[in-house]
């Protein structure tokens, strides 16, 4: 898989009898997580960026959210600029994120999708989102728990079609496998084969503070 490029291995999932998992976010206002996403290549180029993203007001499951690029490497964004946009309660962006080098910050927040309800292991979810900018489509299912780096995690593996929203007929499909953390709830790992007209190539998303 080209995501072992990025993420390496990991325990294989063991599914869980245990009770369902809430698979939901909680934020707080000047809540702020730092994330590391690395893009993958059959050719073994690897190259990271690093992006901090802080919580604003939360007002009917409307979270308004800051993002700012802390490590841009060698991707062409100024690292003194800020995206701001407001996601729902799965954690999608709903507004403002339509900047010209947005896709990459909306499959950081693609990874983090939560499906804001409780789930039992085998159990599935649909995505269905549509706004300035994309459409998005995708159904997956809570696997079980996985254990890496001697955390366990609760996973979900889903798969989705990504396409843009003004008429252009590329479409860009991915196969996700997110890591949540029930006790802190938040996703701190994703991982991602990502299918393109141009190639493909995976893609991970790891918490660091």
């Amino acid at each position: 898989m080209l995501s072992a490029l990025v993420l390496g291995a990991a325990a294989m999932v063991a599914p869980s009898t245990s009770a369902p998992i809430d698979f939901v976010h909680s934020f707080k206002r000047g809540d702020k997580f730092t994330y590391e996403m690395v893009y993958g290549f059959i050719t073994g180029l690897q190259l990271p960026m690093t992006f901090a993203l802080t919580m604003g007001a939360t007002k009917d499951g409307k979270t308004d959210v800051s993002l700012r690029v802390t490590d841009k490497g060698a991707f062409e964004f100024s690292e003194t600029d800020v995206v701001e946009f407001v996601i729902d309660a799965n954690g999608m962006p709903i507004k403002n994120l339509v900047e010209e080098n947005v896709m990459p910050f909306y499959m950081a927040m693609l990874f983090m999708y939560l499906p804001n309800k409780s789930l039992s292991v085998g159990d599935t979810f649909e995505l269905t989102r549509k706004n300035e900018r994309f459409e998005t489509s995708g159904k997956g299912r809570f696997v079980g728990v996985e254990e890496v780096d001697g955390k366990k995690y609760a996973v979900l593996d889903w798969q989705v079609s990504l396409s843009f929203s003004a008429g252009n007929e590329e479409e860009i499909t991915l196969q996700i496998k997110s890591y949540y953390d029930s006790e802190n709830k938040r996703v701190e790992r994703a991982e991602a084969e990502v299918s393109s007209p141009e190639g493909n190539m995976g893609v991970s998303l790891k918490w660091k503070k």
